[in-house]
């Protein structure tokens, strides 16, 4: 379990809870199970990392290296996490900011 203010993120488990709430993420039907909690705990422990870190962060043991269209597909994984109102749930909001030509992320509770 790590602990971060009032952030919680459980990996065995694959939970994260910001306070009274918490999230339980379920494996999706790619070859890469968790890449959705990997991305979110990642953004909230490293801050202010490119779509390109992350990538290759989450993606740095896997033998094919991952899916062809990184970049992508990682914003697409944000776009659904904001769709599914995860962020909102968990009292979270995500932040990017243009730094020298290149966006990076990160996600901070309210």
């Amino acid at each position: 379990m790590i602990r971060y203010g009032s952030i919680r993120i459980d990996r065995k488990n694959k939970i994260i809870y910001n306070k009274t709430r918490h999230y339980k993420f379920r494996p999706s039907s790619s070859n890469r199970s968790w890449v959705s909690f990997d991305l979110l705990q990642h953004l909230l422990l490293g801050g202010g990392k490119t779509l390109r870190n992350l990538f290759n962060v989450i993606y740095n043991d896997d033998p094919e290296g991952g899916p062809a269209d990184s970049r992508n597909h990682l914003a697409v994984i944000l776009c659904q996490l904001e769709k599914r109102g995860v962020f909102r749930y968990l009292d979270m909001q995500l932040h990017s900011e243009k730094r020298g030509g290149v966006t990076h992320y990160w996600v901070a509770p309210k």
